[in-house]
C-alpha cells in the first residue's frame, strides 16, 4: 500500500515556489549526495542566469539552486529532466553555461562555485539506474592527485576534484524497486510518483502529504496537467525532428548512390526510400546538371 502523489520532476518546480517546500528539494538532493560522499545541504537562494530563463523546449532546466553544507561550503546544483539520447552532450553543455553565468567580466576565477548536475532519465542507458562522474587528474607515474595551494589571507589546498563539475545520471525505468536505504526511497517515487507505507525516512510522510493530488487545488492540478502536456508535445516534437533527420540522412545516400550509377532499385533497398522518391532525386539531379 502507498500514497499517490503527483511526479516528483513536476514536483520540484511546485515545491520552489515558496520556502515552505525546500525541505522536501534539500532532502533529494542531500540523499543523492550523501550516496557520493558528501554531507546534507540546505538551499541557500534560486539562480536566475540568462540560460535559466530559456524556453523549456531549449534548456528544460527543472532547479539552478546554491546550496550549502555544515561546513559553510557552498555548491551549486543543476536538475533536469531528459528524454533526449543526446543527454551527455545537452548535460555537459548546460553545465558549461551554468559555469560561465557565474563570472562576470572581471570576476576572479577562484569565486567559482562547483556544478553538481543530476539529470533524470525517463529511458534506459545501460544496466542500472544511478551513474556518477567527476574528473580526477592524477601524475601518471605516481598516480598522485593533482592539488595546488592557494596564497593569501586563507591560505588553503584545493583538489582539483572540488573544481570540475560532477555528473549524476538516474535512469529512472532502470530502477529495480528494491528498496535498502534512503536513495532507495527516492528512486521508487521518482518511478512509480508514489511513497510506500514501509518507507523510514523520516521526510517521506511530509512527501505524501504536501505532494498528494488529492490537497492539491485547482489552480495547482491545471498546472500539473499542462506540464504533463508540454512533456508530450516535446517529447513528439523530438520523435518528428529524428525522424526528418533520418529521412534527410537516406536521402544523402540515395543521392551518392545517384552519382555512382547504381541501380534503383538497389538504391531503394539500402536506403528504405520508395523507388518514386528517388526518381524524384534523379529528376531533380538531372535539372540541376548544366
Amino acid at each position: 500500500m502507498g500514497h499517490k502523489i503527483i511526479s516528483f520532476d513536476y514536483a520540484i518546480k511546485y515545491l520552489l515556489r515558496d520556502k515552505g517546500g525546500y525541505d522536501i528539494i534539500e532532502a533529494f538532493i542531500s540523499a543523492i549526495l550523501k550516496n557520493q560522499g558528501y554531507g546534507p545541504v540546505k538551499i541557500v537562494a534560486l539562480l536566475d542566469t540568462e540560460s535559466n530563463r530559456e524556453e523549456m523546449n531549449q534548456k528544460r532546466s527543472l532547479a539552478d539552486l546554491i546550496v550549502e553544507d555544515d561546513q559553510k561550503q557552498k555548491y551549486i546544483i543543476e536538475i533536469e529532466r531528459q528524454q533526449v539520447t543526446n543527454y551527455a552532450h545537452k548535460a555537459c553543455f548546460n553545465t558549461s553555461r551554468l559555469i560561465a553565468d557565474q563570472l562576470p567580466s572581471g570576476t576572479d576565477f577562484l569565486s567559482l562555485k562547483k556544478v553538481f548536475h543530476i539529470s533524470l532519465l525517463y529511458f534506459k542507458i545501460g544496466k542500472g539506474s544511478l551513474f556518477h562522474g567527476r574528473t580526477v587528474v592524477r601524475e601518471v607515474e605516481t598516480g598522485e592527485k593533482l592539488s595546488f595551494h592557494i596564497e593569501g589571507p586563507e591560505q588553503r589546498v584545493i583538489d582539483v576534484i572540488d573544481i570540475f563539475p560532477e555528473y549524476i545520471f538516474i535512469a529512472i525505468p532502470d530502477f529495480d524497486d528494491d528498496v535498502q536505504e534512503e536513495l532507495d526511497e527516492w528512486l521508487y517515487v521518482l518511478k512509480h510518483a508514489e511513497v510506500r507505507d514501509d518507507f523510514k525516512s523520516d521526510i517521506m510522510k511530509r512527501v505524501a502529504e504536501k505532494l498528494s493530488v488529492l490537497h492539491m487545488t485547482k489552480e495547482e492540478r491545471d498546472g500539473w496537467i499542462n506540464y504533463n502536456k508540454s512533456i508530450e508535445n516535446f517529447k513528439d516534437a523530438t520523435a518528428l525532428q529524428y525522424e526528418l533527420g533520418k529521412v534527410e540522412e537516406r536521402k544523402e545516400i540515395a543521392h551518392q548512390m545517384l552519382k555512382m550509377k547504381i541501380d534503383l532499385e538497389m538504391i531503394s533497398r539500402v536506403t528504405k526510400l520508395s523507388l518514386s522518391d528517388i526518381k524524384s532525386l534523379y529528376e531533380e539531379m538531372e535539372s540541376e546538371t548544366p
